[in-house]
């Protein structure tokens, strides 16, 4: 499974729409680094929704496959991606129903 089609159906799940935009990858990091900076000068207690690293991770094609976990590992998930997906949904919801 693909990061960006985990993504599609979380965002399915949120029953909010996915908007892909391509930014060419040196410009996002660009950006992503200035607004790094003006994090560190005016919210130092606080990390970053998107920082460097974590769009050099999500910034890449990225494939999701325990195959090898399974045959090598004996690896067995005890949840269904499907499953985990809902089971995240219902926790942000609760999440956010706990700010208001």
């Amino acid at each position: 499974m693909y990061f960006i089609d985990l993504l599609d159906r979380l965002f399915q799940e949120l029953g909010t729409e996915f908007r892909k935009i391509h930014i060419p990858f040196s410009v996002a990091f660009s950006l992503v680094g200035l607004v790094e900076g003006l994090h560190k000068v005016f919210l130092p207690e606080k990390e970053p929704l998107l920082t460097r690293y974590s769009l050099s991770v999500i910034g890449k094609n990225q494939t999701l496959d325990i195959t090898r976990a399974k045959e090598e590992l004996g690896y067995s998930p005890s949840i269904s991606v499907d499953e985990g997906i809902q089971r995240y949904v219902k926790w942000y919801q609760q999440q956010e129903g706990e700010k208001e």
